[in-house]
């Protein structure tokens, strides 16, 4: 009895060999098998020629990432991705020491992909990120206007040489000229969210050309950047791909948000709004405002300046309005940075004296973070004026032999009383000017211990 043994040798693969490779589909998983598959003869440096490998290829549309990998990364089994026109001529695209294959892929050049082991069945899987139309520099798109919002689009941000080669970091460029001097505010997020936090400070504005030459446009702390009207700035919005959350949020769109908060007219005190009349309406907006000297020491953060006429002697209203925010009103009725120990006059109500000027400041209280921590936004506060005033008074309360005569001041809050001193009517002395912050107001006049027969008179200048 004879006995035959029949090996039965499985049917290659279609894309067993380099010049029937199978087409590549990026997001698209493919089974492939090595069943039947033979080496590669002649080129031992795929696999050591030994291992039999399967084919594929792909040629991209535009500049991007691929990325491909076998699923489960399997330890008999691996991938490896070639250039080149031939199998004699392919060359080995380098890549870091990992199971992915990471490929800066260029448009139109074919890429070739080997997969080769022991085992028969496997998996590929593989992604194309494109790059953004605003990756590169020199690219950088063109934006106008004080408020916009650019969304990226599921691109991939890289580096340009200049910016260094840390893995995992992309950046996107656009060319805007700021249409006013003011701060730009800028915000960015992942659409839908993913919980993806970008540092405020990922995107910046820069002033300058050449990519190595940029400067960093002024920084305000918790707010955003200093720009000026008819300047051009590069914007650069920065992604680490590293952290877990932007690697979620890859497939999905990355929106920023510009906005440019407008410096008001009257930000410092040399430009300040000039009023006149008995009633007038202050409005503005203290979002971008930075202090002068001197006026942190008014318990403000931030300023905005007017300056008033009074018509007539009598009393000022300033009364606040509805707003983002009340904040401080402070009304002087000297020069505020000429006058050595200047302080503000009493609010809501004061007495002001006709053909004086006085001078009105707006702004953010200071809090606990000094100016940064500032309330800042849009406030209205409203200025009234009537004529005349309550009359002043003036009572002598007790004498003392030791001390003096005590003397008691009643009038308008705000007001500025001068008290003077006679012996006999006709010849007035100065003696004491008060501020009438509060209402009665008390002294000492020492010099009655000498002199009890003194006769008083108050009056508002």
């Amino acid at each position: 009895l004879g006995m035959a043994l029949l090996r039965i040798q499985a049917a290659a693969p279609d894309n067993d060999a380099f010049a029937r490779a199978a087409l590549l589909t990026p997001g698209l998983a493919i089974e492939g098998t090595l069943e039947g598959a033979t080496p590669d003869a002649g080129r031992m440096d795929l696999f050591a020629g030994v291992s039999p490998s399967v084919w594929y290829r792909w040629t991209p549309p535009v500049d991007g990432q691929l990325t491909v990998q076998l699923r489960g990364m399997p330890r008999d089994m691996g991938a490896e991705a070639y250039l080149g026109s031939s199998l004699a001529t392919l060359s080995r695209v380098p890549r870091p020491g990992t199971p992915r294959i990471v490929i800066d892929a260029k448009r139109g050049v074919d890429y070739w992909l080997a997969v080769a082991g022991v085992e028969t069945s496997f998996v590929l899987e593989s992604r194309f990120d494109p790059l953004a139309a605003a990756d590169a520099f020199a690219d950088r798109t063109v934006i106008s206007g004080d408020h916009f919002e650019i969304v990226s689009g599921d691109r991939l941000f890289t580096l340009d040489p200049e910016e260094g080669q840390t893995p995992g970091y992309g950046t996107l460029w656009w060319s805007w000229t700021a249409p006013a001097s003011g701060m730009l505010v800028a915000r960015a997020n992942s659409v839908p969210p993913t919980g993806l936090l970008i540092d405020p400070y990922a995107i910046m504005a820069f002033q300058g050309t050449r990519l190595n030459a940029l400067t960093v446009a002024p920084i305000e702390p918790m707010w955003g950047q200093r720009v000026v009207a008819g300047r051009t700035y590069a914007l650069r919005m920065s992604v680490d791909y590293a952290t877990t959350e932007a690697l979620a949020a890859r497939g999905r769109d990355i929106r920023a948000t510009f906005d440019l908060w407008p410096i008001e007219p009257n930000e410092q005190f040399t430009n300040r709004i000039r009023l006149s009349g008995t009633s007038a309406v202050l409005a503005g907006d203290d979002r971008v405002s930075w202090l002068e000297e001197g006026e942190g020491s008014w318990g403000v953060a931030t300023s905005l300046w007017w300056e008033w006429q009074a018509p007539f002697d009598g009393m000022l209203e300033l009364a606040p309005e509805e707003g983002d925010g009340r904040g401080n009103m402070l009304l002087f009725d000297r020069h505020p940075f000429q006058t050595p120990g200047v302080r503000p006059l009493p609010l809501p109500t004061t007495v002001v004296m006709g053909g004086r000027t006085y001078y009105l400041c707006m702004g953010s209280p200071l809090v606990g973070g000094g100016q940064a921590g500032a309330i800042r936004g849009h406030r209205t506060w409203r200025l009234s004026a009537t004529p005349g005033f309550p009359p002043v008074q003036l009572t002598l309360e007790e004498f003392s032999p030791s001390i003096g005569t005590l003397i008691r001041v009643a009038g308008p809050k705000g007001a500025r009383a001068e008290i003077s001193m006679s012996t006999n009517l006709n010849d007035w002395t100065p003696l004491q000017t008060l501020f009438l912050e509060t209402s009665p107001t008390a002294f000492w006049d020492s010099e009655a211990v000498r002199d009890p027969l003194r006769l008083y008179r108050v009056k508002i200048p």
